[in-house]
């Protein structure tokens, strides 16, 4: 038992060292944001509340909203490429 300890506190302190720094980047907008996807590691889109969509296509540096015509809160985005979602 104590060496499943010692070795699940060795994966999260390695987890904890090797953690991605997250860097706060201003999205443009005033909605509340609720799920984010990266299809590739530079287009990523976030779904919002009242038909907030956005796209990056530069790693998340700069955000453009996209219009979908449909007045509503999205809670989830998944694309499963970068351009069927």
């Amino acid at each position: 038992m104590r060496k499943l300890t010692l070795l699940i506190s060795g994966l999260l302190i390695g987890g904890i060292i090797n953690a991605q720094n997250w860097e706060l980047i201003n999205s443009n907008t005033n909605k509340n944001l609720n799920s984010v996807h990266f299809p590739t590691a530079s287009i990523g889109y976030i779904a919002g509340n009242y038909e907030t969509i956005l796209k990056t296509t530069e790693g998340g540096n700069n955000w453009n909203s996209l219009t979908t015509g449909i007045d509503k809160t999205w809670e989830s985005i998944f694309f499963i490429d970068t351009q069927t979602g």
